[in-house]
């Protein structure tokens, strides 16, 4: 993975949960969060940890812990859990086709096994912020099928000023603690604007947002 875009994710995770069964692994990671950030380990045999335990948190899935056809269905479980949840595929092979793993919106990140440490430490701090942590092609290939089919200037008009303000933040690659403190609002009025203009535009998400502001802008 040499080049890497950064974007906005869902929300910012609390906690890191690692689904694995290779301690030492638990032991690498842990050495590369932040100092505050805590950590779990759930068995990969386990299946998805409850909603409860994942809801705005960031887990981690080790795919070398299992074939890929095993780490597409514990994403599918990851994704009808908890939508407000961050979600990474860790130690994924270079070659590997993610098609199949890049349609789920909870997925937030892929590491691929080749990566060093250094990356892999600052794309974990990136999700724990709240922004995304993919390849430029995986982005690319991302928005191909994460689209809002919805066209319009018509939508547009139907933004109030201040939305379109959170949205062309949120289009910077900004997270909603960025936005709170440039527009001097508080955290759950950004929630709310984003809630609302998602359903003026047609969109589920912020991935599918920030298309429809680049497409429409």
């Amino acid at each position: 993975m040499s080049e890497v875009a950064v974007a906005p994710a869902t929300s910012e995770a609390q906690k890191t949960i690692l689904i694995s069964d290779k301690e030492t692994l638990a032991q690498q990671l842990a050495a590369l969060l932040p100092d505050a950030s805590e950590m779990d380990t759930h068995a990969f045999s386990d299946g998805a940890p409850s909603a409860e335990t994942i809801k705005n948190n960031l887990v981690l899935v080790d795919c070398s812990a299992a074939d890929w056809a095993d780490a597409l269905k514990l994403l599918e479980e990851l994704q009808a859990a908890a939508e407000e949840t961050t979600v990474a595929l860790l130690n994924v092979a270079e070659e590997q086709d993610l098609q199949d793993a890049l349609k789920w919106p909870v997925l937030s990140g892929v590491f691929t096994e080749d990566m060093g440490e250094e990356l892999l430490e600052k794309g974990l701090s990136e999700l724990l912020e709240g922004r995304y942590w993919f390849s430029r092609s995986q982005m690319n290939e991302m928005a191909s099928f994460r689209k809002a089919p919805r066209s319009a200037s018509k939508l547009t008009e139907a933004l109030s000023p201040r939305e379109l303000e959170v949205l062309d933040l949120t289009s910077q690659g900004k997270s909603n603690a960025d936005i709170a403190k440039t527009l001097f609002l508080s955290q759950h009025t950004v929630k709310t604007h984003l809630y609302n203009l998602y359903k003026k535009i047609g969109v589920v998400n912020r991935t599918q947002a920030v298309h429809w502001y680049q497409e429409n802008n």
